[in-house]
């Protein structure tokens, strides 16, 4: 029955589903994977010395990215290789190359969608993922519950009891530990790191993950560099098995070449998770606001996952031979690395792979209470409780159990628990770059000012989860952006922020309207300009943002909310007071 049902999941349908959105994003995003690896890798690795705006309570980038790459790096990445070089021999390996080259762009998408649909929850941590971009973007919470609880199931199967049952496994056939111990020491384990929340749980994974993947890394390169003579005649296998080609006579067999397709793809996409949205799962509830970004970091956990440790993996068990020598997934992997280890190639390998579950198993875990945190906490799902009916109150809102005991018509009271967010954008160009007037308009600008405290204030003081984007360069030359934040802290770190501007290295329009998200991230932004031009105006009908000019009469473009002119003091010259 399982695996009936596993064929039907994992079957053509979903391969090319995946595999052609694949293809179709590549495009869109010209084929970015191929050519576009100086850029990620400036923008990932290269930026790790930033600090991130966010602190506390959400993953830093590297985190994120630990963390997902936890996820995703497991036994498949070991047990799984040899799997599939036994179904579908060494031609399924380039068909993994396949699915991780299309997965990327994949991976990609749904990261940049998380980003720009997460919602702040009042703690201040964030619920995302796709559930969010299926309910805000696509406009179907069903859709979003449905896959908040598939996820939750995934947490549960794939990610926990999957990876549990082969470290308790790993445990019983190389140190002979019995599987109860294994499971309550490992729950235990999982328990004081995830107990002692979110930051902790990130210090562990960016610390825990990059070290045993360089070791793994190391000892698969040590054993390919061992037979390295054997190198070309693997790739050879690899390229020719991908096509069904006969070792003899270069003939083409369909039943190989169908074999390694299906098995190196289902294997690719289960390796690597491409599409699923586990990746963007966690980078959602990250600390980093750059959707680009944490895109990028997942194309990286695609390419370490399928096309670095998938590979050497392949590798050193073709060049070893280690395929005749065993006839099980445990066997061959313990035999290629034999070489290398010697004879305790199998504990060292069974306690590496075990690892390499756990840290699956931490990942998940952060999956699995994103998707919980979408289920119980996105807006608006809570009871406040009850109140009296009032006349014109919708009646799918009756409460009729309560009303029955109660004698009288009372109503559910829901709250909104995921806070309501806000871009603020402060303009500090006075007058158009073509207006003729090269001096600031120091007056207008400092009226300009306090009318954006006060928008502030209405923002933080209603609970609204707000940034602050500011047309000046600090002393670094980046563009002033704030964290988001709500409340009264937040409010007067605010006012310090405006209280220690320069005036001096001032952004042109474009240059802060670039700042602010678009329209896809559901969020109120409002431009406080002392103007307004073609340029604005292009820009809040693209972006659906709101704009409050501050200048007299310098709505050129047509395309204010709101006008809130200096007063005439300012106006005529004279000294505020």
């Amino acid at each position: 029955m399982l695996e009936r049902v596993a064929s039907y999941i994992w079957g053509t349908g979903l391969l090319v589903l995946l595999l052609g959105t694949g293809l179709y994003l590549s495009f869109r995003l010209r084929f970015f994977q191929f050519w576009g690896w100086k850029i990620i890798l400036r923008r990932t690795f290269g930026s790790l010395r930033t600090k991130s705006g966010k602190g506390g309570t959400s993953l830093t980038q590297f985190q994120t990215f630990s963390t997902a790459l936890a996820a995703a790096m497991g036994t498949g990445n070991i047990l799984g290789v040899a799997a599939a070089l036994c179904l579908g021999g060494a031609g399924a390996i380039f068909w993994m190359w396949v699915s991780a080259l299309l997965g990327m762009a994949l991976t990609y998408s749904e990261n940049v969608l998380a980003l720009r649909y997460a919602r702040t929850l009042p703690d201040g941590t964030k619920a995302g993922g796709p559930m969010a971009y299926l309910r805000f973007g696509l406009h179907s919470p069903v859709l979003a519950v449905f896959y908040s609880l598939c996820c939750i199931g995934a947490s549960l199967g794939m990610g926990n009891m999957t990876q549990s049952s082969a470290i308790s496994t790993l445990a019983a056939e190389a140190f002979s530990l019995p599987p109860l111990w294994t499971g309550i020491g490992v729950t235990l384990l999982l328990g004081i790191i995830l107990l002692r929340g979110t930051h902790s749980t990130g210090k562990v994974i960016q610390w825990l993950m990059p070290v045993l993947s360089a070791v793994y890394l190391l000892a698969a390169l040590g054993v390919i560099f061992r037979n390295a003579a054997a190198l070309p005649a693997a790739f050879g296998q690899i390229f020719r098995e991908a096509f069904g080609l006969h070792a003899v006579g270069g003939g083409i067999s369909g039943a190989v070449l169908q074999r390694a397709v299906q098995t190196g793809l289902r294997h690719g996409i289960f390796s690597n998770e491409a599409g699923l949205g586990s990746s963007a799962l966690v980078h959602a509830g990250g600390s980093s606001e750059d959707a680009q970004l944490q895109g990028m970091w997942s194309m990286v956990e695609v390419a370490l996952d399928t096309l670095v440790c998938c590979t050497l993996t392949a590798l050193a068990v073709l060049t070893s031979g280690a395929m005749t020598q065993a006839d099980n997934a445990g066997g061959i992997i313990s035999a290629a690395f034999s070489g290398v280890f010697g004879q305790a190639a199998p504990e060292l390998m069974a306690g590496i792979t075990a690892l390499f579950a756990f840290c699956t198993l931490i990942g998940w875990c952060c999956c699995g209470e994103q998707a919980v945190r979408y289920s119980l906490l996105t807006d608006p799902c809570l009871s406040a409780g009850v109140r009296e009916y009032v006349t014109g109150d919708p009646i799918h809102r009756m409460h009729w159990k309560a009303s029955a005991h109660a004698g009288t018509l009372l109503m559910r009271q829901e709250e909104r628990t995921a806070r309501q967010t806000a871009t603020v954008l402060l303009a500090l160009e006075s007058h158009r770059p073509d207006a003729g007037q090269m001096t600031p308009d120091s007056e207008l600008l400092e009226h300009t000012i306090r009318v954006c405290a006060q928008c502030l204030w209405e923002f933080c003081s209603n609970g609204w989860q707000v940034r602050l984007c500011i047309g000046e360069r600090n002393a670094k030359g980046n563009p002033i952006a704030t964290p988001y934040g709500a409340g009264s802290t937040m409010y007067h770190r605010l006012l310090q922020q405006l209280a220690e501007l320069q005036l001096q290295d001032v952004l042109s329009m474009p240059q802060l309207l670039s700042l602010s998200a678009s329209r896809m991230t559901q969020e109120t932004v409002l431009l406080i300009t002392p103007y307004t031009d073609r340029r604005v105006a292009r820009w809040k009908q693209q972006s659906g943002g709101l704009v409050l000019v501050t200048g007299h009469a310098h709505d050129s473009g047509n395309c204010a909310d709101a006008v809130v002119p200096a007063p005439e003091y300012l106006r005529n010259g004279e000294a505020a007071l």
